[in-house]
């Protein structure tokens, strides 16, 4: 693989691809079948992946249809440990 195509780049350049198409409603009912995963992934993603995958979230989240399927997706529990550390850090 070239040094400039490393695995990081490539997953990144297929986020940002994927949060462009997320935008339009139309192809959000491509998402169902990956949510657990990306939900894993920003578990274990490096920051850039992380905030990628965060940006493709928000951008399926502006769809009502999608937030039942978004809510009910298995995520990890570090993701809800830090989720209620930051509700109650005030």
């Amino acid at each position: 693989m070239n040094k400039q195509h490393t695995p990081e780049k490539v997953l990144l350049s297929a986020l940002l691809t994927l949060s462009n198409i997320a935008v339009l409603p139309d192809w959000h009912d491509e998402f169902y079948p990956v949510l657990h995963t990306l939900y894993s992934m920003v578990d274990s993603g490096s920051p850039q992946v992380k905030l990628q995958i965060l940006k493709l979230l928000v951008n399926l989240s502006a769809n009502e249809d999608m937030v039942p399927s978004l809510l009910a997706a298995e995520v990890s529990g570090s993701i809800c440990y830090r989720y209620i550390k930051l509700l109650y850090s005030d």
